[in-house]
């Protein structure tokens, strides 16, 4: 079986296919697993997991890297020739 990209995974998570959401947490379980025990246990776990939900579903695949990073938009700013 060939495994899915991360992309693919979250395109399925954002249609509703829990078995991909479940996948994108199975892949991040040792970072999620690390800084929850960083910041001191289980309910900070829950509220990464949450987190990396909320993330999920806000991520536009389609977006430019700019965009989505939050750099330079497209239209060159008038700066004063300064």
């Amino acid at each position: 079986m060939t495994e899915k990209s991360l992309k693919d995974l979250i395109t399925a998570a954002q249609k509703g296919d829990k078995e991909a959401a479940a996948e994108i947490v199975r892949r991040f379980l040792p970072v999620l697993k690390k800084y929850s025990r960083r910041l001191n246990g289980e309910e900070t776990f829950s509220d990464l997991v949450l987190w990396l939900m909320t993330a999920i579903h806000q991520y536009e695949p389609e977006a430019a890297p700019e965009e989505s990073r939050g750099g330079a938009s497209a239209e060159k700013k008038d700066d004063g020739g300064y």
